[in-house]
């Protein structure tokens, strides 16, 4: 369920809770055609993901300074927010798979929710999906850049591709390394 911020609950309800779980803030205004028919298409797709995902609103003429602060020229314009900090975003009416694509780049993956509980067993079971996993699969990365061919943004394609692959591997030697040593230690 999506709710309404304003310029005084911002922090509170964006960027602390955005520590604990990703936020989607969508600035919207009344007036805005586009806004109106997003704003319902945002709302189910998040519905699907919680409670992995929050959707926050933030009525832009009711609170111009939030956008100011966030350098919002048009609307919609849609953050995603992950450790008090924007970590991706769009703007304008796009797609629903756009959407959805955009939404599944923020969602903890299963993988993701293993490696942060942190134990043994928790990253061995990581390690484990991951090494059982095709690279299309664990990592999205077909569908994704298909979809920025799909907009004639070749380059950013790659470079998604690129960024994808070394997160996923760097998040995987660190399990790795993890296990290794905590089970060198048991030696």
């Amino acid at each position: 369920m999506a709710m309404d911020v304003t310029e005084a609950t911002f922090e509170a309800e964006v960027l602390e809770r955005s520590r604990e779980v990703p936020v989607v803030v969508d600035f919207w205004a009344e007036w805005c055609g586009p806004c109106r028919q997003l704003g319902p298409l945002i709302e189910s797709a998040v519905a699907r993901r919680e409670p992995d995902v929050v959707l926050a609103k933030v009525d832009i003429d009711a609170n111009p300074r939030l956008a100011q602060a966030y350098r919002v020229m048009s609307i919609p314009a849609v953050k995603a927010f992950r450790h008090g900090a924007v970590v991706d975003e769009f703007v304008g009416m796009v797609p629903p798979p756009v959407l959805e694509s955009f939404l599944n780049r923020i969602v903890p993956s299963q993988a993701d929710k293993l490696v942060a509980k942190g134990d043994e067993e928790s990253l061995r079971e990581a390690v484990r999906r991951d090494e059982l996993a095709g690279l299309e699969s664990r990592t999205g990365l077909a569908p994704e850049a298909r979809e920025q061919a799909a907009l004639r943004e070749p380059q950013a394609a790659f470079q998604f591709c690129h960024l994808r692959v070394r997160a996923v591997g760097l998040r995987l030697h660190l399990g790795r390394a993890l296990i290794l040593s905590s089970t060198s230690v048991k030696l």
